[in-house]
């Protein structure tokens, strides 16, 4: 057994080593070596040290019940296995949970992997996509690459919560294939392997995290609509666009968003909501549990809007709670919020563009809705992955010619 399991390690050392060289090959033009080994070292390490953490400070968790049921289901016979991975779902289940828990199955069927090596492999699924991420905004704009290295490659509990065997590895993979797809498009730079990738990054992200779908994609569609190129349309005055848009795409948005999910049909989606709200709080900690601003009528609503805004983005602070790991968040946030405003006293560029205007309002939404509908801060530190990285990536761009000296 240990002869079997040693050979099998050699193996998936011999192809992540491959893996690594061609990602590192890719890299070099826009990335120097201490940068790349160091965030890949990073992310490697978050991915083993997220399953160390469950495993010993939280007794289990879903990484490894995601695991422990794929194993399960990889040592049925092929027949029964091939009947588990392609039997219909109903949309009373937990589809994302279920079809995640395919996906590492027919990985620890095909190649024999343990938890720790799935770790890996989802850790390298997801540098890799910020790797491509990375080339793709460089390609649009030279000046981007250190504030999007720093943003989505550097903060650690963002690199942490986007590794290992989680479903935040793939969602964010996705996240960023589709971000960097729309890069690409500015840029003018697109092949035919840049659309299987999207192809690939959208239905990941539909099936993982729909939610976050719901608020990337009209707002994609939305600006590659603003950036159309023809001559008539550049003599329109921004604002005139804008509105236009905004209103040919409601009835489109409906449509989409009715075929996304059951949940986003009618005042259904308000229910659900509110359903998940109360049903979180009832199994979170007075530390941890978001209950609102506690204030009622007009006052009450624009007061719980900034609460939830603000928590998902700026809490924990360091003062907040002592205990592990929150502490680590807190000093986190803390010192972000020291950057960010240190960033904006002395910002180098004055630039406010449609792009920083939308994902602005994607952030601000995104962080809003996922901190009432997920109300503690613990959920809602894994659910950062989504939106910090484009808020951090606003933030670094005040300063982006100090922040690229990092890669000489």
């Amino acid at each position: 057994m240990t002869l079997q399991l040693l050979f099998i390690y050699l193996i998936h050392v011999s192809v992540l080593s491959g893996l690594v060289y061609w990602l590192w090959r890719y890299s070099r033009e826009i990335l120097s070596s201490k940068l790349f080994y160091a965030a890949l070292a990073a992310k490697v390490l978050a991915g083993l040290g997220l399953g160390l953490l469950y495993q010993y400070h939280y007794q289990g968790g879903d990484t490894w019940s995601y695991y422990e049921q794929a194993r399960q289901m990889a040592l049925l016979p092929f027949k029964d296995f091939w009947l588990e991975l392609t039997q219909p779902l109903q949309s009373s289940q937990p589809v994302r949970a279920i079809w995640f828990t395919r996906g590492v199955s027919l990985m620890v069927y095909l190649g024999q992997l343990d938890y720790w090596l799935c770790a890996v492999y989802f850790s390298l699924i997801s540098f890799a996509s910020s790797i491509y991420g990375l080339k793709s905004f460089c390609k649009w704009n030279e000046s981007y690459r250190m504030p999007f290295f720093f943003s989505f490659m550097f903060i650690p509990s963002l690199v942490f919560w986007s590794s290992g065997l989680l479903k935040e590895s793939i969602g964010f993979a996705a996240f960023v294939i589709v971000v960097g797809f729309y890069a690409r498009l500015r840029a003018r730079q697109i092949r035919i392997w840049d659309y299987l990738l999207l192809v690939c990054g959208l239905v990941f992200l539909i099936v993982i995290k729909y939610y976050i779908a719901a608020l990337l994609l009209p707002a994609l569609i939305f600006l590659r609509l603003y950036h159309l190129e023809f001559d008539f349309w550049k003599r329109w005055h921004g604002l005139s666009k804008s509105l236009l848009i905004a209103v040919l795409m409601i009835f489109p948005a409906y449509v989409f968003l009715y075929w996304l999910s059951p949940n986003f049909r009618g005042l259904e989606f308000l229910q659900v909501v509110q359903q998940n709200h109360d049903w979180i709080l009832t199994k979170s900690d007075e530390v941890n549990g978001l209950n609102g601003s506690g204030l009622s009528g007009v006052m009450g609503v624009f007061a719980d809007v900034f609460y939830y805004t603000y928590s998902a983005i700026i809490r924990p602070l360091a003062f907040e709670s002592f205990t592990f790991p929150a502490i680590l968040s807190g000093t986190e946030n803390f010192a972000l919020l020291l950057i960010a405003i240190g960033f904006w006293i002395k910002k180098e560029s004055h630039e406010v563009n449609i792009e920083a205007i939308v994902s602005l309002i994607y952030v601000l939404l995104c962080a809003g809705l996922l901190a009432y509908s997920v109300p503690n801060l613990g959920t809602v530190a894994r659910y950062k992955v989504y939106y910090m990285p484009v808020l951090l990536f606003l933030v670094f761009n005040l300063k982006r010619g100090f922040l690229n000296r990092a890669n000489q």
